[in-house]
């Protein structure tokens, strides 16, 4: 186009000009704005609480419920590090009784939970079926009572397990997860739960099960995980003897779950399982815990015949390298005796997932043009980059995008006050991946009286009023309300 214009005569060069900045006007373009580029500086240190990413603090229900203030006295020192409140626990705990819950008469269970809720933190949970290592039977008595066939436990013949494809079990464990995600379907208190929970340790092993059963076991309970868990993000333990592929296209691909593994950095998690994770990052991230060595208490790491382990300290480097490595969103500093044994060997390991694991989104850059007229559209470009291993499951059918970026205009008053708002439909969280910055161009109209207005940026949550949802990974910005200072924009009527 320059050349065009330089090759013309002066008077024909001033008519063209005058037809095309006439058009633009008639068209409502904004024309040749002064431009403003803000540049972010990336925060690796801060805990960013957003959901489905961050260390995560742990209740594991082997032996009898624990007491809440002992067990909370000895998390509390975690709590500042973590994000969420994982609660792994026997079905019997949770309904003793048919139609009798814990959430409404274990006083214990509600104390443990409200604690959780008191220091912020979202909830997890896992319910086991199998009495596998634990000090109580699994699932509870009413079920064999009411017919349902099943077998005594290896590790204690006084507690039985059911059949997973027995009907009457089946059915008494659906009333249940009905009534579990009733009390739980809420994103805004639980951050995930595992749909599956069967075999030992809630981990699909010893299920007992032919190929034939293993297909329609595992197309029963992930379609009853679905039906009560709609909002509240599902996971499941991959690689199981339900097998991959079948995992990949029941639990996955038709019922929308996020891959789990536990046991990472141990012998136990494959290279097979790491090469398909690898294979299907960035569609879902990795719900991850290490491996269940109980630290304070044995010395089990070294049997580990691969990794070959020489202290403690190589089992904890170990895992969160895994976990990097496997673009993993969570992990665990689990129970109050482990959770010493981190913080005492490896605090730099602790600080380290904070700034790697999980997702940390960010603006790179942001151009504007400081002055607009109301009502006409004016562009906006804006880049965006995640510093973290993961990846945000924006995409979940259970989420259905509602994390979006918006900007958005405050008065520039004393008491500022939000103006209004734009959605970014095309900039999507769940495509910014570690190494990858993505460029949007964004076309904004804003009828709003002239003046001088804050120009911010951030991620809303569509569901909740567009309300700011997504902590973002900006250094310096001194917002309390999670929206990221751009600068001003000179607002003009005309």
């Amino acid at each position: 186009m320059s050349k065009l214009f330089i090759l013309q005569k002066p008077f024909h060069f001033l008519r063209n000009c005058c037809f095309i900045l006439l058009v633009l006007l008639i068209q409502g373009v904004s024309i040749a704005a002064e431009m403003e580029t803000v540049h972010f500086t990336p925060d690796t240190k801060t805990v960013l609480r957003n959901p489905a990413m961050g260390w995560g603090l742990y209740a594991d229900i082997v032996w009898k419920h624990p007491d809440p203030d002992y067990w909370w006295n000895g998390l509390e020192a975690g709590v500042s590090k973590a994000n969420f409140f994982y609660y792994r626990c026997r079905w019997s705990t949770l309904e003793p009784e048919e139609g009798k819950y814990a959430w409404e008469h274990n006083d214990q269970f509600k104390k443990i939970i409200a604690q959780a809720k008191k220091y912020n933190l979202k909830l997890a949970f896992r319910v086991i079926v199998h009495s596998q290592d634990n000090s109580e039977q699994a699932t509870p008595n009413y079920v064999r009572k009411a017919g349902a066939n099943g077998f005594l436990c290896s590790s204690n013949k006084n507690f039985w397990d059911p059949y997973l494809d027995d009907p009457i079990f089946q059915e008494k464990f659906t009333a249940f997860v009905q009534a579990f995600g009733k009390a739980f379907d809420d994103p805004n208190i639980v951050d995930f739960v595992d749909g599956n929970g069967l075999g030992w340790w809630g981990e699909q092993h010893h299920l007992n099960l032919t190929e034939e059963q293993k297909e329609s076991v595992l197309e029963w309970i992930c379609s009853v995980y679905s039906s009560a868990f709609k909002r509240v993000l599902l996971v499941y333990c991959f690689g199981s003897e339900f097998g991959l592929a079948r995992e990949l296209r029941i639990a996955v691909n038709k019922y929308g779950y996020i891959p789990r593994r536990d046991g990472i950095g141990s012998q136990w998690f494959t290279n097979t399982e790491k090469e398909f994770l690898n294979k299907y990052f960035p569609d879902f991230p990795l719900i991850g815990e290490s491996c269940y060595w109980s630290l304070d208490a044995n010395n089990a790491w070294q049997n580990d015949q691969v990794m070959n382990f020489k202290s403690i300290r190589d089992v904890l480097e170990q895992s969160v390298t895994d976990a990097i490595k496997g673009h993993a969103n969570t992990f665990d500093l689990r129970n109050p005796n482990d959770l010493k044994v981190w913080m005492r060997e490896a605090p730099d390991l602790i600080e380290k997932f904070i700034a790697e694991g999980g997702y940390r989104l960010l603006p790179e850059t942001i151009k504007y043009p400081k002055e607009i007229v109301a009502g006409k559209e004016h562009e906006f470009q804006h880049d965006w980059i995640n510093i973290g291993c993961g990846v945000c499951p924006n995409t979940n059918p259970r989420w259905n995008k509602k994390y979006q970026v918006a900007f958005a205009l405050f008065s520039e008053t004393e008491n500022p006050q939000l103006v209004a708002v734009f959605v970014d439909p095309l900039a999507e969280p769940s495509r910014w991946v570690k190494g990858t910055g993505t460029k949007y161009r964004s076309t904004i109209t804003w009828n709003v009286p002239a003046g001088i207005y804050r120009l911010v940026v951030g991620i809303v949550d569509t569901t909740q009023n567009n309300q700011p949802a997504i902590r973002c990974a900006v250094a310096n910005n001194q917002r309390t309300d999670q929206w990221i200072n751009i600068g001003t924009i000179n607002v003009k009527t005309k």
